[in-house]
């Protein structure tokens, strides 16, 4: 195989690794769950042992390594919300590898460090996660963290409030029914994104058709999402501006050779979800 050639072609269905298998986004996103989970319950092993050096009993006691102690458990309490922001994440870019299917594995590539990034409310509004809005919140709010406060020092909006600003920060981090929270919304999101390929009540499949060299469209059906159109313009039609809905349905005539499938889609054409990638 020509170098670079292998990043050209399209993903296929199974049989992939790596980036490109949706079974290894998985597998490292569990990782970093379990991961997320360990660190938790060493910061609870160290605030048993915080409270027990300040029982009245014990006041007698040495208080000599209390302050590592606070900052043991202030890691693992930060560290775990950026590790299971990275665990939320990789759930989410598995449904993305499963609606690229068939696309070129260099636009997966591209899209997934540049459209997507750490977005995950984006990413799961993509991959149609049925969760409310409070819920797509959360993802908000993890999305700031994994970005900003629990990766990199407070930045404060001015010279006094740097205090303030980190309490409040490291008071989210602390709460423990915080992270149950995020637990449980971790797996109401993987039990559905487990559903987006297929399932015996509603099947999977697709169809590609190839524009000018350079382009194409995917239709795709089932697998608990609405049926969609996974779209890459040509350079021709951004060319004519015909890079749009609107003309991609007055083409089909030319693209899809099979009337009757042509005449579906072109009666379908409303209630079909596009998504445009690649560029």
């Amino acid at each position: 195989m020509a170098k670079g050639q292998y990043k050209k072609g399209s993903i296929k269905s199974s049989g992939e690794h790596g980036l490109y298998d949706k079974a290894d986004w998985l597998k490292e996103s569990q990782h970093h769950l379990l991961s997320a989970k360990m660190l938790r319950e060493c910061s609870a092993e160290k605030k048993e042992r915080i409270k027990k050096q300040f029982k009245p009993e014990d006041q007698s006691k040495s208080l000599a390594g209390i302050d590592e102690l606070i900052s043991q458990r202030e890691a693992g309490n930060k560290s775990s919300i950026l590790i299971i922001g990275y665990a939320f994440e990789m759930l989410l870019k598995s449904g993305l590898v499963s609606l690229y299917v068939d696309v070129p594995r260099k636009i997966l590539r591209k899209d997934l460090r540049v459209t997507y990034g750490h977005n995950l409310k984006l990413i799961a509004t993509e991959i149609e996660v049925p969760i409310d809005d409070d819920e797509l919140d959360k993802l908000d709010l993890l999305y700031d963290w994994l970005t900003g406060d629990a990766r990199y020092p407070i930045e404060p909006t001015n010279e006094r409030n740097h205090t303030q600003k980190l309490r409040k920060v490291r008071h989210k981090f602390w709460d423990d029914e915080e992270f149950v929270d995020l637990q449980k919304l971790y797996d109401k999101i993987n039990s559905f994104v487990l559903t987006i390929d297929a399932s015996e009540d509603d099947p999977k499949s697709s169809q590609k058709w190839e524009m000018d060299g350079d382009g194409f469209f995917i239709y795709r059906t089932g697998g608990k999402l609405k049926n969609r159109i996974i779209v890459k313009y040509s350079k021709q039609q951004k060319e004519n501006r015909e890079d749009n809905k609107d003309s991609l349905r007055a083409l089909l005539p030319n693209i899809v050779k099979d009337p009757h499938y042509e005449q579906y889609l072109s009666d379908n054409w409303e209630t079909i979800k596009f998504s445009e990638i690649g560029n």
